[in-house]
C-alpha cells in the first residue's frame, strides 16, 4: 500500500530514519529536536494502524514512540504535552487487537 523498498515499506523506512533522528539529538541533549522527530514518527505511524487495524505491530511501535515522545517532552520542559503523549501510549496499548501488552 504505501510502495516497497528492500522488502520493506516506504513508511516503515521513514519511521526508522526519523527515530533514528530523534535518538541522535537525545544523545546530543537536544530533547526539543528529540521530540520533533519523534511527534514525526508517531504521524507516521498512526497512519500505519489506521491502515492496518488488526496489525499489533504498528501499534506496539506506536505506543514505544508516544512513551519515548512523553519522555523527551519531560526533559524539554513541557509537561503537559508529555502527559498528552503518555495518555496516548496507553490507549494505543489499550487498543492493541490482542490486547494491552504485560510484562512478565
Amino acid at each position: 500500500m504505501f510502495g516497497r523498498i528492500g522488502g520493506r515499506s516506504a513508511r516503515d523506512r521513514e519511521v526508522v530514519d526519523t527515530l533514528r533522528r530523534a535518538d541522535k539529538a537525545a544523545r546530543m541533549g537536544n530533547p526539543a529536536a528529540a521530540a520533533r522527530e519523534q511527534a514525526a514518527a508517531a504521524a507516521i505511524l498512526r497512519q500505519l494502524v489506521a491502515a492496518e487495524p488488526d496489525d499489533a505491530q504498528p501499534g506496539h511501535r506506536l505506543g514505544a514512540t508516544l512513551y519515548a515522545l512523553g519522555r523527551s517532552l519531560t526533559a524539554a520542559g513541557r509537561p503537559d504535552e508529555a502527559v498528552d503523549a503518555l495518555d496516548e501510549a496507553e490507549d494505543t496499548y489499550l487498543a492493541l487487537p490482542r490486547g494491552p501488552a504485560v510484562a512478565d
